[in-house]
């Protein structure tokens, strides 16, 4: 169960770190605010695909992953509408 929380907390970090960067973009390129919302959706929806699969044969608990990826993502979406809006 713990290694499960884990996995979930590296993977939230992950996309709170693919956010960072997306703001970042955001910042030097105004113009582009939707199609990056969009493009990042897109990019995390690809990492946690391949990183969900990459460690599935490691999983415990995978209700307690997939909570907190769950929050993760939408503490990710909010975030980026928010900063981009």
């Amino acid at each position: 169960m713990i290694e499960s929380f884990v996995y979930g907390l590296l993977a939230t970090g992950i996309m709170l770190a693919i956010n960072k960067v997306i703001v970042t973009v955001f910042m030097k390129v105004k113009q582009a605010g939707v199609g990056l919302m969009y493009g990042s959706m897109a990019i995390k929806l690809l990492f946690l695909s391949v990183f969900t699969l990459s460690i599935k044969s490691d999983l415990q608990n995978a209700i307690v992953y997939c909570s907190v990826i769950l929050i993760g993502i939408i503490y990710s979406n909010l975030n980026i509408i928010l900063k981009l809006k």
